[in-house]
């Protein structure tokens, strides 16, 4: 990401509760970007924090001491609370309707490795040992890329990893001009590196460098972060980035694409409540189907074959939604379903009839109800008789 997308970014994470975690090569401008941010939300504050420069654990998470009782017993061990920590809180508490950011960088070059674990309970737990962070206090974390340029720590457990969402910081040169403007540089040194500017830094490293090594899909992070990421409906751009941060490129992408497909899997809503109705034409009661029905019709017979991984995904929520209750589902929604069972193709039809059949919301309808009932038998033995023929065919040919 550039810093325009970091700046577009952030308010998200911290919206959904993500801590990012920042990966960029040395003086080039993670410190700057995250100043930048925190004015831009309205002054929040920001603390700044060095890891390679704080030589003990301590300086983090405070120093120790006893507890003692009236008689000057010692009775147990606590931390005092880092000074730090409670100028953030403090903040926090004074200023609601604000917030503060308190970036860890250089996580992968700390002085001692036992400052790391403190460091993953802050962004994990939001909070440090006995005290709880306010809900708008952020943290962020960043750390030079694993290349043959850094003398680093070896980051490598997953389960933490997999909590942020990875972002390899790349700002354009574009950027950096405009920055050395604001910051006053003397217009030699821009001009210079305008006209040669492989003399800004040496990129090739960090061109080869993916967050990839870091992100793994899991169920939480489907769960915690990309959903809630998905209900704050972010711009376009920087939602694929940022997924791409939290599940790999590979899922990502896999993910954005079944979001443009235009072909998409009927809901439970659609099919117990939509799927259907009664319609009285010239006197008489007859069944109407929706725009849902014709949707089936159509997966049904798709130039690349039924589409049974629609099926699949429709079946599953209604299945989902039928488990919900213990009641028996109303006539409207029994109806419904049982014209969706007929439309299936067979052999789906009698897969999912066998779980759905035995639900207690499902069990009165289909035990006394009797709409559809002799087709809905039909179409389940054809597609168990067919079954039989294919296996026996099967066999043969063996």
């Amino acid at each position: 990401m550039n810093i325009q997308s970091v700046l577009t970014t952030l308010p998200y994470l911290f919206k959904a509760g993500i801590t990012p975690f920042f990966w960029g090569s040395h003086g080039i401008g993670k410190s700057e970007v995250i100043r930048q941010a925190a004015k831009a939300l309205g002054d929040w504050k920001c603390f700044d924090f060095r890891l390679n420069t704080q030589a003990d654990v301590g300086d983090i998470l405070g120093l120790q001491d006893f507890e003692k009782d009236s008689k000057g017993h010692i009775t147990s061990s606590t931390h005092y609370k880092p000074k730090w920590l409670e100028d953030c809180i403090d903040f926090c508490n004074e200023n609601p309707e604000k917030g503060a950011i308190v970036f860890f960088d250089e996580l992968n070059r700390a002085a001692r490795h036992d400052m790391v674990g403190p460091i993953f309970q802050m962004s994990i737990d939001r909070r440090l040992h006995i005290w709880k962070f306010p809900k708008n206090l952020h943290i962020v974390v960043a750390s030079n890329p694993n290349t043959d340029d850094y003398n680093v720590l070896n980051l490598d457990d997953k389960a933490l990893l997999d909590r942020f969402c990875h972002i390899k910081f790349t700002p354009s040169r574009k950027e950096f001009f405009e920055y050395a403007r604001v910051k006053d540089t003397s217009s030699s040194i821009i001009d210079f590196l305008v006209e040669q500017p492989t003399f800004i830094e040496d990129s090739n490293n960090l061109e080869q460098f993916t967050v990839d090594e870091y992100t793994r899909p899991s169920r939480r992070t489907w769960l915690n972060s990309v959903d809630k990421l998905l209900k704050l409906d972010m711009p376009k751009q920087e939602f694929q980035e940022t997924l791409k941060g939290l599940v790999g490129t590979t899922a990502a992408s896999s993910f954005l694409a079944a979001m443009e497909k235009a072909d998409k899997p009927l809901t439970a809503e659609q099919v117990l409540n939509k799927y259907s109705k009664n319609k009285t034409v010239d006197g008489k009661k007859v069944r109407v189907k929706s725009e849902y029905a014709e949707l089936v019709a159509k997966f049904k017979v798709a130039e690349s074959g039924a589409r049974i991984d629609l099926f699949k995904v429709t079946n599953e929520n209604i299945e989902a939604e039928l488990k919900k209750s213990e009641k028996a589902i109303t006539k409207k929604k029994g109806e419904n379903l049982v014209d969706y069972l007929i439309d299936l193709p067979g052999d789906v039809s009698a897969s999912v009839l066998r779980e759905w059949f035995i639900l207690p919301s499902c069990k009165d309808f289909f035990y006394n109800n009797k709409f559809r009932q002799d087709e809905l038998i039909a179409k389940i033995a054809s597609a168990r008789k067919k079954d039989v023929e294919d296996k026996e065919k099967e066999e043969t040919s063996k």
